[in-house]
């Protein structure tokens, strides 16, 4: 979605491909799935699951290369960037907000006026503050589409995963689980430590991120890597 926002806000049309690089430790992730699947279903589960997020934001696919020339050095890119002797332009982004990445999640103020979340609409940290309790995620469409693909990739067409019956159920008592999954994060704790000092309430990612790490943890790294 963050590909789609960029371009869309900055007029780039000319844009048509996506490069895919991984890098670091999770960059192996990428290695391994490869391997256990196969190259062209591998690169066409990450083509759909680009697309499906630039789609809610412009009405366009685009081609989506991986670049695999990178893993020889994984893990070394930093080391070997630091070595390099270069020019860097540094620029300072002042950024205290995220885009919400969800359709259907439904955010009342503490005035009681109540509204559906864009996947567009940035998400400062007062959204977040009150312990969650702003925030119903009756709703979570977007998500829920990058999860059919995922089911689609590791059951149908793969067959790394036969538990889709078991995965579907505890998506649907997601809605259920995000927020409090999000008040046990230790940057969240942190931020309300902050308010009780004087501060304000600095925390904030976008949702769709809290709906998968939420699901990761409570549900794949348990039933389906355990």
């Amino acid at each position: 979605m963050l590909i789609g926002k960029t371009i869309k806000d900055n007029n780039l049309d000319n844009i048509t491909r996506i490069d895919i690089l991984s890098f670091g430790k999770g960059g192996r992730l990428f290695h391994w799935l490869r391997n256990a699947a196969s190259n062209s279903t591998t690169m066409g589960y990450y083509k759909s699951c680009l697309n499906a997020g630039v789609k809610r934001i412009i009405d366009r696919e685009l081609d989506v290369k991986y670049r695999d020339e990178i893993e020889v050095d994984n893990k070394a890119e930093v080391a070997k960037g630091l070595c390099d002797m270069q020019d860097l332009n540094k620029v300072f982004v002042d950024n205290h907000s995220d885009i919400c990445g969800e359709i259907g999640v439904r955010f009342t103020n503490s005035q009681g006026a109540s509204r559906e979340l864009l996947p567009t609409d940035e998400l400062s940290g007062e959204y977040f503050d009150n312990d969650m309790n702003y925030f119903d995620f009756t709703s979570m469409e977007c998500f829920e589409e990058f999860f059919n693909i995922f089911i689609n990739f590791v059951s149908v067409k793969t067959k790394l995963c036969t538990m889709d019956a078991e995965l579907r159920n505890d998506f649907a008592d997601l809605p259920n689980k995000v927020g409090a999954f999000i008040c046990q994060d230790s940057e969240y704790k942190s931020a309300k430590r902050k308010v009780n000092n004087g501060g304000s309430f600095a925390y904030h990612q976008p949702l769709i991120i809290a709906e998968g790490s939420c699901f990761l943890e409570k549900t794949l790294i348990k039933k389906v890597f355990s």
